[in-house]
């Protein structure tokens, strides 16, 4: 009976220590509240023991007897407020859950296995102080059965349990090893996908979109290579091409930007093709094109490289079912250790450029250091001339037009002339273009449209009886100009003067820049009454094919042609097949660069209705060409 007492009280310890063990996971207080219960039940179910197996043969003494019941109520109650705290904590739903399921249920029921095995024996445990006579030992190992086989069912379904948890994590496990494989791949599909279009970003940083040349920046960045090599080793060397398309803005705005990206990609493909895989063919934008040449300077090697630049345009391009012919004009820089930036080297090879433009386009040339002093000259000039209204150096002088059927003074051309404070004389064929680069010659044209028809109202007061006209040129920069036809009614009306006073010159090359707007332009003036002359004839882009499309009053056949002519030569001839084109067309004819008796001569016996030259008169000043008026009026000119 003693060792039947020890061995209850271990058994309170083992429970206690289990009770223990499993507190101390950290549960919620919902799962924890009833163990502590169980916890102090157990404790004083020990010390019941203990006192039990420590007074066994004295259970004559009232006081512990007190006490062992005190305790074994403690203990009871405890268990039963474990129970109660578990059954309460299971009544309560669950957040987001839905009523109880028959697995539900099940889970419960699982769940109070080990508390029935518990009450069942502290049932036993009671009976056996009430009625010891009550349990004998058939009973007890049935009871004892009893709670081994719902322990044994307990440890049954944990293993099951766990085997159904070890499945799920193995589930688990696969789902996030399968998850962790898919993102991973989609982690190197993004990398890749980001690599590369880093890489297209860095290639279209330093590329041209258009045609894949390596653009300015990737240029200028391999000059500063070339340059910064050439330094450190005198054997290397290196040149440039510098090129533009000549009439590539007619091509544009006649058959479509377009048609014109597709013709600048067969010629950068063309380009690229003529050249060494070490050279450097870029796109600086528009129509503009340099090629590097890595490793050589000599000017013939440099020349060699143009010429087969040339040859690139030898052929037309057929582009959208039409053949375009196209020619580049090329400035040639070799590489010389004076060089420090890119930006000089290219710099002179557009001043080797442009002058190949000034020269007749379609052709090359190779910088020199006087092309610079040019370039500078030329922009001091183009300073100067912006300030050159304002200080007055512009003045107009005016070359006598005489009608070479009578004799008499038809009219005047204004020439614009300019005197410098400090140069003297500047030629027209100096600052003229230069205006016309800059756009200066917009404001320029509208002061000369002003001065002279104030002049021509001035002589048209002095002479009334004499029918006198004004011709001014008219650059194609104008045309561009809304308010021109309005600025010029304005100036007549202002000077009363009849729109047929006035004649507009222009040059074919100024009207071929843009066909359309020009025929426009012209057809308004003729509306108006104003007369228009096309001026250097012959000498512009050979428009005979449609000339008759274009509203004009008269033909000046160009002094190249009247200055040379000589009786049965080749100049004389194209000047009577100008006179006989005119004459068909219904069109005037104007000799212009008269310098001889026998020009004159030859030019009226032609047809010609009129004719100017220094044989009539030079450009005079305005008291001048006053005077001129008063002699020629009405004379005729004697041939000596």
């Amino acid at each position: 009976q003693h060792i039947l007492s020890l061995a209850y009280a271990a058994g309170d310890l083992l429970v206690l220590w289990a009770l223990v063990m499993i507190l101390f996971r950290r549960l919620s207080e919902q799962q924890a509240g009833p163990l502590w219960w169980l916890f102090g039940a157990f404790s004083f179910l020990l010390a019941y023991d203990l006192i039990t197996s420590s007074l066994e043969g004295f259970s004559s003494l009232t006081i512990y007897g007190t006490l062992r019941e005190i305790l074994l109520s403690a203990c009871i109650l405890s268990i039963s407020i474990a129970g109660l705290r578990q059954l309460l904590a299971l009544s309560q739903p669950i957040p987001g859950a839905g009523r109880y399921s028959l697995a539900g249920w099940w889970e419960t029921a699982r769940l109070m296995m080990p508390y029935l095995g518990l009450g069942a024996s502290f049932g036993i445990l009671i009976l056996s102080l009430i009625q010891p006579q009550a349990l004998s030992p058939l009973m007890i190992a049935i009871w004892v059965s009893l709670i081994l086989s719902l322990v044994i069912l307990r440890q049954v379904l944990v293993i099951r349990e766990n085997q159904r948890l070890s499945g799920q994590l193995f589930q688990l496990n696969a789902e996030l090893e399968r998850r962790v494989v898919e993102r991973t791949e989609a982690l190197i599909a993004a990398n890749q996908e980001l690599q590369e279009r880093e890489t297209r970003m860095a290639h279209n940083a330093l590329h041209d979109a258009l045609t894949g040349l390596p653009n300015r920046t990737l240029l200028i960045d391999r000059l500063e290579h070339s340059i910064r090599r050439m330094r450190r080793d005198p054997q290397y060397s290196f040149g440039i091409l510098f090129m533009d398309l000549d009439g590539f803005k007619v091509v544009n705005d006649s058959l479509g930007h377009s048609t014109g990206d597709k013709l600048l990609i067969k010629i950068a493909h063309n380009l690229r093709s003529c050249m060494r895989e070490v050279d450097t063919v870029a796109r600086l934008g528009g129509d503009e094109f340099v090629i590097l040449l890595d490793g050589c300077a000599a000017e013939k090697y440099l020349v060699d490289a143009a010429q087969r630049v040339m040859d690139v345009f030898a052929v037309p391009y057929e582009v959208e079912a039409q053949y375009v012919y196209m020619a580049a004009s090329m400035g040639i820089v070799p590489g010389i250790p004076d060089y420090v930036e890119p930006a000089d080297i290219l710099r002179d090879a557009d001043l080797a450029m442009y002058e190949a433009k000034a020269l007749g386009k379609a052709r090359y040339v190779v910088f020199t250091p006087e092309l610079r002093a040019s370039a500078l000259d030329r922009l001091m000039l183009e300073k100067d001339l912006r300030l050159a209204m304002e200080k007055s150096e512009l003045h107009l002088n005016y070359q006598p037009i005489l009608n070479l059927v009578d004799g008499t003074v038809s009219g005047f051309e204004a020439l614009l002339r300019w005197r410098h404070a400090s140069h003297g004389m500047i030629s027209p064929g100096t600052f003229v273009p230069i205006a016309e680069a800059n756009g200066m010659i917009i404001p320029i044209t509208f002061w000369v449209f002003g001065e002279a028809i104030q002049q021509l109202a001035a002589w048209k007061k002095q002479f009334p009886a004499i029918p006198l006209s004004i011709a001014v040129n008219l650059s194609a920069r104008l045309f561009s100009q809304p308010d021109l036809m309005h600025s010029i009614d304005q100036l007549l009306a202002a000077a009363q003067l009849p729109p047929a006073d006035l004649v507009l010159e222009i040059t074919e090359s100024a009207i071929i820049q843009d066909t359309s707007v020009a025929i426009k332009i012209l057809q308004a003036c003729r509306d108006k009454g104003i007369r228009v002359h096309m001026d250097d004839f012959g000498t512009g882009y050979s428009s005979l094919s449609y000339l008759h499309n274009f509203p004009l009053n008269a033909l000046k056949v160009a002094q190249d042609f009247v200055m040379r002519i000589l009786p049965g030569g080749e100049n004389s001839e194209i000047v009577r097949t100008i006179v006989t084109l005119a004459r068909d067309l219904g069109l005037e004819v104007i000799a212009e660069g008269i310098e001889t008796p026998a020009q004159m001569e030859y030019i009226r016996q032609l047809g010609c209705q009129g004719g100017q030259g220094f044989y009539i008169s030079r450009p005079l000043a305005p008291e001048e060409a006053g005077r001129f008026i008063s002699r020629h009026s009405f004379s005729r000119i004697q041939n000596s």
